[in-house]
């Protein structure tokens, strides 16, 4: 049996979306969320899943720190789910 490909979900709001994919029955398994608004509910969504969770400024963006913390948690793809800046 082959493994899911783990993907990223970037969020920024509520969590609608997140928790939709979470409750949901994909070829893909979500492996990590990424965020850029710490108040955002999609918070309190990824960490009811123990889901590892990347916070960031939006207006001082680390590449290749997400690109590393990415790899670090075997990501292969990043999905956006009502995420709408960077």
């Amino acid at each position: 049996m082959n493994a899911k490909v783990k993907v990223a979900i970037a969020v920024s709001g509520k969590g609608r979306s997140l928790e939709n994919l979470l409750t949901g029955d994909h070829p893909f398994a979500i492996g990590a969320v990424i965020c850029s608004n710490p108040k955002a509910g999609a918070v309190a969504i990824a960490e009811s899943h123990g889901l590892p969770l990347y916070h960031f400024d939006a207006k001082a963006l680390d590449p290749q720190g997400l690109e590393a913390w990415l790899l670090a948690q075997g990501i292969s793809w990043i999905a956006l789910a009502g995420f709408l800046k960077v």
